[in-house]
């Protein structure tokens, strides 16, 4: 049963993150205030006001029809990403506390 738990949570983050990465994704290409940096160019609570910005301005050009000029769009950039492994203290706290309160 606690298995089961664990691969509900787990399927639930990766889909959640991956929607989450998708959409930081499409904003970075519209918006060049975003960058593709791994680190933050703002304090948390700016950068979340600016993607909250992004998404409003983003369904605004949805719902208005207006489309990408590729010649504006700047080429994403991949970058390898290291996994070192390491699970935070902090963070598998928190991950069990998520599955206690939301899983159980």
């Amino acid at each position: 049963m606690i298995l089961k738990v664990y691969i509900a949570c787990t399927y639930d983050h990766v889909s959640t993150r991956c929607r989450v990465e998708q959409t930081i994704g499409m904003f970075t290409n519209i918006w060049r205030v975003i960058k593709r940096a791994r680190k933050l160019m703002y304090e948390p609570q700016k950068f979340a006001e600016i993607v909250n910005a992004c998404a409003i301005l983003y369904n605004y050009r949805r719902r208005h029809g207006i489309v990408d000029d590729p010649v504006l769009r700047v080429a994403p950039r991949n970058r390898p990403v290291r996994n070192r492994n390491m699970d935070h203290p902090a963070g598998i706290a928190e991950r069990n506390r998520i599955i206690q309160e939301y899983y159980r």
